[in-house]
Formats: structure tokens, C-alpha cells, sequence
């Protein structure tokens, strides 16, 4: 989500005052805190990396879990410049010094 929307979305939610079953729930968890969270070999493939985030997952929250990992379409702008470019942009100003 854009700036300004995260805020726009909160207000739309009231708090909830019954009582929650843990047991019963989902967990909702973002996957970017997994980026953080889960520790990973130097020179790992891609499918062990995988099989760790898997297990970590399974291990904490069961299987009453979901995994959202937002971010922008391969075609997605933002103010107007390629989401893409952006890092590229500031790889090439770093260089230059």
C-alpha cells in the first residue's frame, strides 16, 4: 500500500471486544518480518531457504498460518518512476563518488 493508505485503512477498522479463541484462529503474518526472522547459510539454494521458511512457520504458528508478502507489480509505478529503477538509481549515485 501507498503511503497515506495504511493510516486510511486503519481508521476503517473498529476494535474487537469479544473474546478471541487462539486456538481456533489464523495467524496473518507479513512476510517481510520473515525476511528478518529467519536465518539462512551463505550460499544456500533456493529450496532449502525455502524448506527453512516452511519449518520456521509450521514450528511457531501451526498450520493455522498465512504468509502475505506485499510489493509492486514487475509494471507497477510510483510517482511516476519504475518501482524497479529505484534501486539501480541510487546504486549508480553511490558509484559516482
Amino acid at each position: 500500500m501507498r503511503k497515506g493508505t495504511k493510516f486510511s485503512l486503519h481508521k476503517a477498522f473498529e476494535p474487537c471486544t469479544r473474546d478471541f479463541n487462539a486456538e481456533s484462529g489464523v495467524y496473518i503474518i507479513d512476510g517481510g518480518y520473515l525476511l528478518h526472522r529467519v536465518i539462512w547459510k551463505r550460499g544456500s539454494t533456493f529450496s532449502s531457504i525455502c524448506d527453512n521458511y516452511v519449518t520456521y512457520v509450521r514450528t511457531k504458528y501451526k498450520s493455522t498460518a498465512l504468509v502475505i508478502f506485499d510489493g509492486y507489480p514487475e509494471n507497477e509505478t510510483v510517482g511516476g518512476t519504475n518501482v524497479q529503477n529505484g534501486p539501480e538509481k541510487h546504486r549508480n549515485k553511490c558509484q559516482a563518488k
